[in-house]
């Protein structure tokens, strides 16, 4: 959408349910959805630059890293992943204890998630 007239720039039909909200950085715009994938399309015409598969749905909004180049999120199937923003192609892979769908945040070279916590009563 142009931010000086409000005019659709372009659209694209998604299939599953988009859980989270965009990334954009640079001229790419990121998004995922609950088909385990994460997308990067150009952010002026729309055109698919790449796609990446998870084990599982992806409800996290994906992170930023324009220093580093690498776009953070998370996935119910229980990692965290880096993926370099131009190419989509995995820096690396971080198992956690349960289930992501909360966003990353990033501050002073750290990245922060919350993944789901079981609680059994006994």
């Amino acid at each position: 959408m142009s931010q000086t007239t409000g005019e659709i720039r372009w659209s694209k039909q998604i299939n599953q349910p988009v859980m989270a909200s965009p990334g954009i950085v640079k001229d790419k715009a990121f998004f995922a959805t609950s088909d385990s994938r994460i997308y990067c399309f150009q952010k002026y015409d729309g055109l698919k630059l790449w796609n990446f598969g998870t084990g599982g749905k992806i409800w996290s909004s994906p992170s930023i890293s324009e220093y580093d180049n690498v776009l953070f999120f998370g996935s119910l199937d229980a990692h965290i992943y880096g993926l370099d923003i131009d190419t989509g192609k995995q820096t690396w892979k971080f198992p956690t204890m349960n289930m992501l769908d909360s966003s990353a945040a990033i501050a002073n070279n750290m990245l922060f998630m919350a993944s789901r916590l079981v609680m059994v009563q006994i």
